[in-house]
């Protein structure tokens, strides 16, 4: 094993890594690829300060290679540098075995009934509950579980008989989430015939930590912008929920 700090040309310069381990800093962007071209056998990932969703996501690669990329704790990545920075590397063993399994995940559906004249008609809150990561044994979900937490308290809100609103609320949480929104299409394909009649309006909740922005979804896209900006333009959507709708 070799260290090849993040993995630029420059970093690989005058290192021979050829059928060699390399060891990389995790913020390294996509330069394994030039391990790869340079004949490397595989990849050991170093955690590192300040990791986030994008480097996850240039880690990314649809090409079929035989080229196995492996993650180690912090303690173990500390340990792998200092032995190779006083020897100029090392010699080591690798073992691993990444099981994949096929399940089925359904989505889960609650209803609270309306108690107005409009009870027939429904308003859809969903939130996706499974999570992902670019090392699938390190997906705790923390930011993913924000959706589906404040769904459930959604939900304890307007079942309580003092809140609840004048149309039906279908509570769903939807699984398949990355996996090409698999459990909301599912749903749509399923009920599309009650769009527009028995289904008023279907806002999903996609939560994250990385920004304080408020994003507004409009079709297939979206587009963030302050608060300040955001509420002036959108008060009728704010208006039409909490008057109208709720």
């Amino acid at each position: 094993v070799l260290y090849v700090g993040n993995g630029t040309l420059e970093a690989l310069a005058g290192k021979e890594v050829k059928n060699k381990f390399v060891l990389m800093d995790f913020n390294s962007r996509w330069h394994f690829r030039y391990a790869i071209m340079m004949g490397a056998k595989g990849v050991i990932y170093a955690p590192t300060i300040g990791s986030n969703r994008f480097e996850s996501l240039q880690k990314l690669y649809d090409i079929p290679i035989d080229f196995p990329r492996l993650y180690v704790s912090e303690e173990d990545g500390a340990l792998l540098r200092e032995k190779i920075e006083a020897k100029g590397e090392i010699t080591v063993h690798v073992r691993a075995n990444m099981m994949w399994e096929n399940v089925e995940v359904p989505n889960i559906v609650g209803f609270i009934k309306g108690r107005g004249k409009q009870a027939s008609e429904a308003i859809v809150i969903s939130a996706f509950y499974d999570s992902w990561s670019i090392v699938p044994g390190v997906s705790p979900g923390a930011t993913d579980a924000l959706g589906v937490s404040t769904l459930l308290e959604l939900a304890r809100v307007f079942s309580n008989s003092t809140n609840t609103p004048g149309r039906s609320i279908i509570i769903l949480a939807l699984s398949g989430h990355y996996e090409g929104l698999w459990g909301a299409r599912e749903y749509i394909d399923r009920h599309f015939s009650e769009l527009g009649s028995q289904v008023k309006i279907f806002a999903g909740l996609d939560l994250s930590t990385g920004s304080d922005d408020l994003g507004i979804f409009v079709g297939l896209a979206y587009g963030y912008t302050y608060y300040q900006v955001l509420s002036p333009r959108f008060e009728w959507v704010i208006t039409k929920l909490f008057s109208d709708y709720l």
